[in-house]
């Protein structure tokens, strides 16, 4: 501030060189205030009585005790008391609007006009935030962690403050990152291993953005590993995190019930085996970051167990599917058809054996006359043998047969009969009365005697 009682001037108080001129020249007067008790008081000269004023600079927001009119913005002030011949506005950023008709003085934007060189903005004249004060950034694995002091002016409160940082000086990318006024800290993320940062902060407030801090450095050392799996499946072993190159990794995929591991996708590896599991390598040191992503696939369906069965025929007889060895899922059935010569019967055995004997297959017989057999639930490898007999022949009469699933005996008299399996072993006696009598035996070859007289009946 200047003050006095007669001829006050932010520059001087008077301009008088006897009889010769005065001048004030390439002057600025950046004063807060400018008083006097009496009279001749002004921004740049409170009284000129012999001379004159060129190419001078005042800040026209500073007080005026003289009674002057109040200009908005950086003047030159050629006369005592007179508006500024061309006016320079300072926007909030600081930056200026304009420029001089003559040009004594060296402009520079984000400060003040100056004689030979630009000068910054005096802080308190600042509408805008002043600068964030001792801004440091600390490297923390694949982030930065920045702190700074809250900037000390600002004609009105702060409302923001955003981020600028790359890999190069002076970064100009401004970002928001927090709209409270008592941020002090703040952290990067996603940055890129053995790579030095720089950061600046600056601050906002309703005249606009302010002016940026000093410039913070941080160097990320070493390299991100992200480590990923398919939705079938997930990874075990060295978890996703920031490693120093030379670190051993360690993975395995592990398949969820019904897929199969399908190969890993890797980047940031010159060379990785894509299939082996567990996967193992060092963190390279020639690779920004390193990911690994586990891949799964469904399980085929199972490949059934087959089995070898082999039919044997005797000559005269055929079947479908033709004699030979034939290969079945275990445990599923095998069926074929046999063609015989009219009025035989077949018997079909197989290598299996059911309560110590060889198993007997029973057929059914086809309206066409063909028999058709089932194996069950084949398990094993399977020898089928077929032979045939004259079937429904009777040997001394015909007073037995088969009708219906049934064996029929018509006798004249009370007797005894003998019911035989085609191997010739005694299946059945039973006491039958005179007349028709119906016996239940399952399907098969038997021979019947009654009275002495044999009968072939296939059941």
């Amino acid at each position: 501030a200047v003050s006095g009682s007669n001829n006050v001037g932010g520059v001087v108080g008077l301009v008088d060189n006897g009889s010769s001129s005065g001048s004030v020249s390439v002057c600025a007067a950046l004063n807060p205030s400018v008083k006097a008790s009496g009279s001749n008081v002004d921004r740049v000269a409170g009284s000129v009585s012999n001379g004159t004023l060129s190419n001078n600079m005042a800040w026209d927001d500073m007080t005026n005790g003289g009674g002057s009119a109040s200009f908005s913005g950086l003047n030159t002030h050629n006369n005592l008391g007179g508006a500024g011949v061309t006016t320079i506005g300072i926007h909030g950023d600081g930056t200026l609007g304009g420029a001089f008709s003559t040009n004594p003085w060296v402009t520079e934007n984000g400060k003040l006009p100056g004689f030979g060189a630009a000068t910054p903005v005096p802080e308190h004249l600042l509408l805008v935030p002043s600068a964030p004060l001792a801004l440091t950034a600390t490297a923390d694995g694949a982030q930065a962690k920045l702190a700074w002091t809250t900037p000390t002016y600002g004609s009105s409160p702060i409302t923001s403050y955003q981020v600028a940082y790359g890999t190069a000086p002076n970064p100009a990318n401004w970002q928001l990152i927090s709209t409270s006024a008592a941020t002090v800290t703040h952290t990067v993320v996603n940055l890129t291993g053995n790579t030095t940062y720089y950061f600046r902060v600056r601050a906002v407030n309703s005249y606009g953005n302010g002016v940026a801090s000093n410039e913070a450095t941080a160097t990320i050392t070493g390299f991100a590993l992200t480590v990923t799996s398919g939705p079938d499946g997930k990874v075990t072993g060295t978890p996703g995190g920031f490693y120093a190159a030379g670190t051993p990794v360690d993975l395995t995929a592990v398949p969820d019930y019904g897929y199969q591991f399908a190969g890993w996708t890797i980047t940031g590896l010159s060379s990785a085996d894509e299939w082996a599991n567990p996967l193992t390598f060092l963190m390279p040191a020639d690779a920004d970051a390193v990911t690994v992503r586990a891949n799964f696939l469904p399980l085929p369906p199972p490949q059934p167990v087959m089995r070898p069965v082999t039919l044997r025929l005797p000559a005269g007889i055929t079947s479908q599917p033709a004699a030979g060895i034939h290969r079945i899922p275990s445990g599923k059935n095998f069926m074929f058809t046999l063609t015989l010569p009219a009025g035989q019967i077949p018997t079909v055995r197989t290598n299996r054996e059911i309560e110590g004997e060889p198993e007997v297959l029973t057929g059914v017989l086809n309206a066409d006359g063909t028999y058709t057999f089932t194996v069950p639930q084949v398990r094993q490898t399977l020898e089928i043998t077929v032979t045939s007999s004259v079937g429904n022949e009777a040997v001394s009469a015909s007073e037995v047969w088969s009708y219906g699933g049934k064996l029929y005996v018509r006798t004249a008299k009370a007797a005894t009969i003998y019911i035989y399996t085609a191997a010739g072993q005694l299946l059945r006696q039973q006491q039958v009365d005179a007349g028709e009598t119906a016996i239940g035996l399952p399907q098969g070859v038997y021979v019947v005697v009654v009275d002495g007289k044999r009968w072939k009946i296939v059941q």
